[in-house]
């Protein structure tokens, strides 16, 4: 029986918290709004740079907790359904409650 090794898993959750943040300071515009050497440009510049390698992290941990699992084509699936259904649901919500969000040029 495999024991739960809590500081990897500590590890994944701060992972997946930055690569959220690197989301958000990317692709959600902060690091283009910011005035250029502002005390807010340096910061979100900092959290950036910090948060760079979430997402190697993140990939060798998942690598480490998956080395001696057996691999299933029923979990593949499952998986694509599980993001399928979120995918669907959240694209739902987003149109009917933020109607102004939608993009509809090209």
């Amino acid at each position: 029986m495999k024991t739960r090794n809590y500081g990897i898993d500590f590890l994944r959750m701060i992972s997946m918290i930055m690569i959220v943040m690197l989301h958000t300071l990317g692709h959600g515009g902060i690091l283009r709004s910011v005035s250029f050497l502002s005390v807010h440009y340096q910061i979100a510049w900092l959290l950036e740079v910090i948060a760079f390698g979430a997402v190697n992290t993140y990939a060798m941990i998942s690598g480490f907790v998956s080395v001696d699992s057996h691999f299933k084509i029923s979990n593949i699936l499952i998986l694509w359904l599980q993001v399928l259904f979120y995918g669907i649901l959240i694209n739902t919500v987003f149109f009917f409650l933020l109607p102004e969000s939608r993009n509809t040029s090209g």
